[in-house]
């Protein structure tokens, strides 16, 4: 927690923002939940330090998505955002409407990191220029066209 405290001061003086992002359980076991990043922001106390989620990480480990963002509130400044088998939005049960009427009622203003992989047994192969490019942008596409439809809905 110290060197966040520290590299959090640092870089607030340069007026850049850290984000605390949670992983899920089977990936780490340091900070899991939106829940804990927020008590690990509040536990550095420095205003720079933020938090950030995913929303698979979050279908694993916070039992409400919704919820989590609104808890979160000003103190959410990115998203990655993937369905709950990290394929494309749409593709597995993550309810994305929910999702961006809590973004929106917390006057969210970051970005939205579209960050869905392959079907494969090594997704990650996907990032080091394994699969094509033509997969990858089709899954963005997908998950753009998606959220601007969803995002229409709860207008």
């Amino acid at each position: 927690m110290d060197s966040v405290r520290e590299v959090g001061r640092y870089a607030e003086k340069s007026g850049v923002l850290l984000a605390i992002e949670p992983i899920n359980r089977y990936e780490t076991y340091l900070i899991n939940s939106v829940d804990r990043a927020l008590e690990f922001m509040e536990e550095v106390g420095v205003e720079g330090v933020k938090v950030m989620a995913d929303t698979f990480h979050m279908n694993i480990e916070d039992t409400s998505l919704e919820g989590a963002i609104r808890k979160a509130g000003k103190n959410l400044i990115h998203m990655h955002v993937t369905d709950s088998n990290r394929r494309a939005v749409g593709r597995g049960h993550i309810d994305f409407k929910e999702i961006l009427r809590a973004l929106k009622e917390i006057d969210y203003r970051g970005s939205l990191a579209m960050e869905p992989l392959p079907p494969l047994a090594n997704p990650y192969l996907a990032l080091r220029g394994k699969i094509s490019r033509e997969f990858l942008d089709s899954s963005v596409e997908e998950c753009i066209t998606l959220l601007k439809m969803y995002e229409g809905v709860i207008q």
